[in-house]
């Protein structure tokens, strides 16, 4: 699969922090089975709205051409019908339906293009739908990677369709993240204009860099990244000089707060090229890579010889959830179920004050945090 340099899927690194694109050069680029299952997701989702005669269930078991290592199961077939029935609510009898589309932002980007999941013109509104397979949330709202494959789709096609509105769309089914978001043409032309500045100064290599959560979060850069590290010191250093703990009240728990996912992201990314050293015959003084704990497990065919063993012992049963219970009950008996269950109130967490939950109050006593 070819990538571009100021692709749209990595934007939010380059156009916030466009030192990261040469800097980032000679990096391997590594993948993960997470990253499989979402291309096999992604390609399930192209094949079904390209071919309705096959829905996601005839692929169960299959192995997909884009990811040949991952199965398709029930769980991603249920999420990609959820996926298909989102893009038939948008779409109209009259809509034009682009799948897996490849569109260049050139104009405004040098070689930028990308490929979007769906794209749905309908009279003046075009449609930019996004599947997110994953469980990292995804914030649709001034979404820089697809508001490029707006930007390319108004490129390729301005001469076909009279853009004036752009809606923008998430389809996160795992952690049910579905949200829209809209831009007009005049403020997205606008944003082209600040691709075009970002691009122009990559070219000429006036750039800068900008350490941040959302231009660190996939740089392969940042574990040797200087400013980074310069950023890093200078959050813990205000608050932590020379490791003195400051009285409570003094303590800026925003500024902390506000940068806790990039610290973290780059402490991660250190550790990773730390271990690839060691693991490489590198040295690091005080380090050394030993093997973790291990438990034991059957090899061959073990199920025959443990039922000739045990009976029906040599199987563990396990009661249903509340959920797949009662996707398996029939109709008539749900209310029995449902007067079983409880939904209790979820573990307290603290997140922005931008999250649209609402707020709790007296926490502490409510699930005794407080001290006696």
């Amino acid at each position: 699969m070819k990538h571009a340099t100021l692709g749209a899927s990595s934007s939010a690194r380059w156009l916030n922090c466009t030192a990261s694109v040469e800097a980032g050069k000679g990096y391997k680029n590594t993948s993960s089975g997470a990253a499989a299952e979402g291309t096999a997701a992604h390609e399930l989702g192209e094949l079904t709205l390209l071919d309705r005669t096959k829905p996601p269930t005839y692929y169960l078991g299959m192995k997909l051409l884009d990811a040949p290592d991952v199965v398709i199961n029930t769980e991603m077939i249920h999420h990609i019908n959820d996926y298909i029935d989102y893009i038939d609510s948008v779409a109209t009898s009259t809509s034009t339906l682009m799948v897996e589309q490849e569109v260049s932002y050139s104009d405004y980007a040098s070689g930028g293009f990308g490929t979007s999941d769906t794209i749905i013109v309908d009279s003046d509104v075009c449609h930019i739908v996004d599947l997110k397979y994953g469980r990292g949330f995804v914030d649709v709202v001034d979404n820089s990677q697809l508001k490029l494959y707006a930007l390319g789709t108004y490129q390729e096609f301005k001469h076909l369709y009279d853009f004036d509105v752009f809606t923008l769309h998430i389809f996160q089914p795992r952690i049910n993240n579905i949200a829209s978001w809209s831009i007009s043409l005049d403020d997205l032309l606008i944003f082209g204009q600040q691709v075009k500045e970002a691009s122009d100064n990559i070219k000429s290599g006036n750039t800068e860099y900008a350490p941040s959560d959302k231009a660190c979060q996939w740089c392969n850069h940042k574990a040797n990244c200087s400013a980074l590290l310069t950023h890093t010191q200078k959050i813990i250093g205000a608050e932590f000089d020379d490791l003195d703990l400051p009285e409570p009240e003094t303590v800026d728990y925003q500024l902390i707060l506000d940068n806790k996912s990039l610290i973290e992201s780059w402490l991660k990314a250190v550790e990773e090229i730390a271990f690839e050293k060691l693991a490489d015959n590198g040295i690091i003084k005080g380090y050394k890579l030993v093997n973790g704990r291990s438990t034991r497990k059957w090899i061959g065919d073990i199920e025959p010889l443990l039922i000739e063993l045990f009976g029906d012992d040599a199987f563990e049963k396990k009661i249903l959830s509340p959920t797949k219970a009662m996707k398996l009950v029939a109709p008539v008996d749900k209310q029995k179920l449902e007067e079983l269950i409880i939904k209790p109130a979820g573990k307290p967490s603290m997140v922005k004050d931008t999250d649209k939950r609402q707020s709790i109050s007296n926490v502490a006593s409510d699930f005794d945090l407080v001290g006696e």
